[in-house]
């Protein structure tokens, strides 16, 4: 091979990893966009269902224990719906935001 021939493969070469590592951010960024888009979408519906638990009268909601209004107030079978929901939402923030680790090709 002759050095003008090696001086553009190299080029060439180098052009290919750059497009790459483009390619490579953008991959990266559309997946933390799906992540935390996900992670949003569930903790609404985890919210949601925990709102409409709290807010429901079902049959073994216990004493109050704080009103709100008078025909609304904290029972104590709600604390357990509360407990539930901070818990799923802590799992899904450590899921979020613990780093992953990265797989060898």
């Amino acid at each position: 091979m002759t050095a003008p021939t090696r001086a553009l493969q190299g080029t060439t070469d180098e052009r290919h990893l750059a497009g790459r590592r483009r390619a490579g951010r953008g991959r990266r960024a559309l997946v933390a966009v799906l992540r935390w888009g996900s992670a949003a979408v569930t903790a609404a519906v985890l919210t949601g269902f925990a709102l409409l638990l709290v807010t429901g009268e079902y049959a073994n909601d216990g004493p109050v224990l704080l009103t709100i209004t008078s025909r609304h107030g904290l029972h104590e079978g709600d604390l357990f719906v509360i407990a539930g929901w901070a818990v799923a939402l802590v799992a899904l923030l450590v899921a979020l935001l613990v780093p992953r680790r990265r797989v060898s090709r």
